[in-house]
Parts: structure tokens; C-alpha cells; sequence
């Protein structure tokens, strides 16, 4: 049995999206985890985003849930270490709101636009649970 937990007001009330996982070759990864997937899945096309640097799919394994392949130069020393969960991803409402008291977490990249996201802000930050991308809903 699980107990329901009820935050304080310092939660920043976010929700899960994606795990982000680095790959050498984006086609030969999918192609190798698609056993593990819902029989009806959507993915995007692979894109090249020049913010980032690395080309990125996005697959939806349920309406809310995501697996994001990521493939480049940005993920290489993940790889050569046999890393290959490379961050998990938050929605959050604002990404300066959600920091703005939290000394925890540590910026990695400043805040950009990602493509794959419709333009959507992004930012990087190591936590006390690894890599983290806040990803701004509006």
C-alpha cells in the first residue's frame, strides 16, 4: 500500500516527461528498444537541433510519458563511459520560479529554445539526482 503525501507550498508542482537516453545512432537504438514499447506509439521524426547540438527523437509511450534519443557530440563522453541515461525531464510552469529558492540545483546550460519542443524554453541543471531538463510549459 502506498500513503498519499501532500507537499508544502515549496513544491514547484512538476511533472514528469521524458528520460532522456544517448545513443550512437538514434534508428539502430530504436530499433533495439521497440520490443520494449506499447504496441501504438508516436514518434517524431529525427530532428538536428543546433541549440543543442545532437540530433533528437522524441517517442511517446502514453499520452503524458516519453522516451527522448538523443545522438551527437553532446552525449559521446556519456557513452564512452557506458552512460546511457543521460537526464530525466520536468514540465514546470516557470524554470526561474521553480529555481529561484532551490540552491540544489546547479545550471548546466543557460535557458534556450529547444526545437524538438516547439520552441519551448529549456534548461540543464546537475541535481542531487543527476541531470535534470526543466522544460518551461509556456
Amino acid at each position: 500500500m502506498h500513503e498519499e503525501i501532500i507537499f508544502n507550498e515549496t513544491s514547484i508542482n512538476a511533472k514528469f516527461h521524458h528520460i532522456g537516453i544517448a545513443c550512437l545512432n538514434i534508428d539502430e537504438t530504436f530499433n533495439k528498444i521497440k520490443f520494449l514499447l506499447p504496441k501504438k506509439i508516436k514518434q517524431s521524426e529525427i530532428i538536428y537541433d543546433q541549440n543543442m547540438k545532437c540530433f533528437l527523437q522524441l517517442i511517446s509511450i502514453n499520452n503524458s510519458n516519453y522516451i527522448e534519443l538523443i545522438s551527437g557530440d553532446i552525449v559521446q563522453g556519456y557513452i564512452k563511459r557506458n552512460i546511457n541515461i543521460y537526464h530525466t525531464c520536468f514540465i514546470v510552469r516557470s524554470i526561474e520560479e521553480a529555481i529561484k529558492d532551490n540552491n540544489s540545483f546547479i545550471p548546466i546550460t543557460k535557458p534556450v529554445k529547444a526545437k524538438l519542443f516547439d520552441e519551448k524554453i529549456v534548461q540543464f541543471f546537475h541535481t542531487p539526482i543527476g541531470m535534470i531538463e526543466l522544460l518551461q510549459s509556456t
